[in-house]
């Protein structure tokens, strides 16, 4: 049983410096920041205890940016064991001097803005770093003694507003659950926040280092690195005042994967091409001008027709697999036609009826093609051919997933190659099929997914009724759900965050006779993020080419391939032939507007009709320049909108940058 008392300071190396406590150095009892600008910074915080432990206050983290950024410490190599010591005794006496002081500018001020952690793509990596002692004279360094199961460790807390509003609370994050989340630590009966550690809180490693004070005194300085580049996990969590009750956030349930997956592949997709639809619809109307409404116009409409068709069906194929996976007992149902019990299968299956296929637009479908095809009269209908019993219609899926040629209506050889039958999700004309959903059932909120919003349609209603469909335990593997899903519950919570760092010691052979050991938060800071504008960047260059002529390009190997297949080989030869007056006039409006016309996009063929691939060779050099080229051109195109180009690029005057060298006089 232990008589004193054991608690964390600050790195020994700055015990004399903390003697004159400011707001920029950190109390005693407070863990020290160490920031680094290098990559090696394992090595060189190594090194420096090595050489002159009492030069680590240099390396304290204050608030910089790329515009003043903190001076990086030169760190000295350890000479060979024999002369170290000698070494040592050189950089005391140079820091007797005064030569080898702190920066007098940095911690100069007792009043300083948050510090910001900046992450390693920045080129930079923070350590944290403590001293455990006991308190008795000398402060001695404490024993961790790891047979007993003794280990140290640091926490990250995050700061919210209590509840008052008048102060601070420190929240831990819970990694261990199926869902992170960051969970508040009680107060003390003092009311003092943070103080203790909860059970299945993050513990992140500490490693001892030892350095050798100028007295040849043996020191022990425990540091982990600052896991900054998490701040976009730590930002998204979700925050409870006590533990949830189940591995979930209260905002998902356990349809939310299955919900999120239905409109990831059907629902948004399906909205995407009735909005473009619609937008085709706009430019074919006479009344707008927007595009010629004579023969070129109808072009336009009938490739969108079959863009439509196409992307239907396969739109229909995703439905159906998720249907067959993840709804198991609707999909009989749906292939069959027998309606389920009354329920929530009952109401997706009368939804799926109900969507039906316009008369009129029925009518123009079959216009033009003998022998007509099967056009189902409702969705439910289109959905059963792809049904095979309680399986997939397996002949059908490969069909849609091996066809390499357009779909063309007006020829009878590439459609004898798709689906024989006809049913568009969405059409130029606006008589696509709509989901039926009236009245709508009685849903939970989970399981509407934004049904009753004002911007909600048919589609959300069509996601909410199926979702509802689903089983409350999965029968079938499940994605994980996005990060982005896991919403906070203050959107600003996302945004911006506040951090402190504690290091614990834990003592669990003591049983209830010695608590943990937690120190002294750390002052508070933020994490910048990957694109902060405050953060130091880098240094990038990228190499163009010097000499841009033909004699100079042309000395460039060819050494990066792409390979190309039979189909994309036909698609990229079809677009050679567009050239920039034919962009030019697709944007252009009526009478000017001429449709672009990219024929069919066969794939390549020889003369015997055998498809073939391409292997493509090119310097990477040289599509830097197009790259460069495109770029300015795009921006200054857009600078109509954002007014952006004077921030965008700055160019300096390098004198003697020539592209071409002078010719060197040979030698007579």
């Amino acid at each position: 049983m232990n008589r004193h008392v054991i608690r964390w300071t600050a790195p020994s190396p700055l015990w004399s410096e903390l003697l004159n406590q400011t707001a920029a150095t950190g109390g005693f009892g407070e863990p020290t920041i160490l920031r680094f600008a290098t990559d090696s910074f394992m090595q060189d915080f190594l090194d420096q205890l090595a050489t002159d432990p009492r030069r680590l206050g240099e390396f304290r983290a204050v608030r910089e940016t790329w515009k003043g950024a903190q001076p990086a410490p030169v760190v000295e190599r350890p000479s060979a064991a024999f002369r170290l010591p000698l070494q040592r005794q050189g950089n005391a006496r140079r820091r007797s001097l005064g030569s080898g002081a702190r920066p007098a500018e940095i911690g100069e001020a007792t009043s300083q803005p948050v510090l910001k952690l900046y992450q390693p793509a920045h080129q930079r990596h923070y350590l944290l770093s403590a001293c455990l002692v006991c308190q008795t004279p000398g402060l001695p360094d404490r024993r961790v003694e790891s047979g007993r199961s003794e280990k140290v460790s640091f926490v990250v807390r995050r700061l919210f507003p209590s509840a008052d509003g008048l102060l601070w609370d420190e929240y831990a994050w819970i990694s261990d659950s199926k869902r992170p989340h960051w969970e508040r630590v009680p107060r003390t009966p003092d009311g003092l926040p943070g103080r203790g550690v909860l059970a299945n809180e993050e513990r992140l490693p500490l490693f001892p280092a030892g350095c050798v004070e100028d007295d040849q005194r043996p020191r022990r300085i425990f540091s982990g690195v600052i896991p900054v580049g998490r701040r976009e996990a730590y930002l998204a969590a979700q925050r409870f005042t006590t533990a949830p009750t189940g591995d979930l956030p209260d905002r998902t349930t356990v349809k939310t994967a299955r919900k999120i997956l239905l409109r990831q592949t059907v629902i948004e997709p399906w909205k995407a091409l009735r909005a473009q639809m619609e937008q085709v619809r706009i430019a074919s109307d006479p009344a707008n001008k927007v595009s010629d409404p004579a023969p070129s116009g109808n072009l336009s409409y009938k490739d969108a027709r079959e863009q439509a068709q196409v992307v239907s069906w396969l739109l229909l194929l995703d439905l159906a697999e998720f249907l067959q996976q993840h709804v198991k007992l609707l999909w009989p149902a749906v292939v069959s036609g027998a309606r389920p019990a009354a329920g929530p299968l009952r109401e997706a299956y009368d939804v799926l009826q109900n969507t039906t296929l316009n008369a009129t637009l029925r009518t123009q479908l079959l216009a033009g093609i003998a022998p007509a095809p099967q056009v189902p009269l409702n969705l439910r209908e289109a959905l059963a051919l792809y049904g095979s019993g309680s399986g997939l219609n397996t002949a059908l899926k490969n069909q849609l997933e091996t066809v390499d040629q357009p779909y063309d209506r007006a020829d009878p050889n590439k459609r004898a190659l798709w689906p024989n039958f006809l049913f568009p999700l969405a059409d130029p004309t606006g008589l696509a099929p709509y989901p039926s959903v009236t009245p709508l059932p009685a849903l939970s909120e989970a399981e509407q997914t934004d049904a009753s919003s004002e911007s909600a349609d048919e589609l959300d209603e069509l996601a909410a009724v199926l979702t509802r469909a689903l089983p409350e335990i999965p029968d079938s593997p499940q994605p994980e759900i996005p990060l982005a899903a896991q919403s906070p519950e203050d959107p600003a919570d996302s945004l911006t965050g506040y951090f402190r760092l504690r290091c614990v010691y834990e003592r669990p052979s003591c049983g209830p006779l010695h608590e943990d050991v937690v120190s002294d938060p750390t002052p508070p800071f933020e994490m910048a993020g990957f694109f902060d504008p405050d953060a130091p960047a880098r240094p990038i260059r990228i190499g163009l080419p010097i000499d841009t002529t033909p004699a100079g390009l042309r000395k460039f190997n060819k050494n990066t391939a792409f390979v190309l297949s039979d189909t994309l080989c036909g698609q990229v030869n079809r677009m050679k032939k567009i050239t920039f007056g034919d962009l030019v006039r697709s944007v252009l409006p009526w009478p000017l507007h001429k449709d672009l016309s990219v024929g069919d996009m066969t794939p390549c063929a020889k003369s015997g009709g055998a498809s073939f691939g391409t292997i493509c060779s090119l310097s990477i050099p040289i599509i830097t320049i197009c790259a460069l080229i495109l770029l300015i051109i795009i921006v200054t195109l857009l600078d109509f909108i954002f007014r952006w180009l004077p921030f965008f690029m700055i160019c300096f005057p390098v004198p003697g940058l020539k592209g071409k060298k002078p010719l060197v006089p040979s030698t007579p």
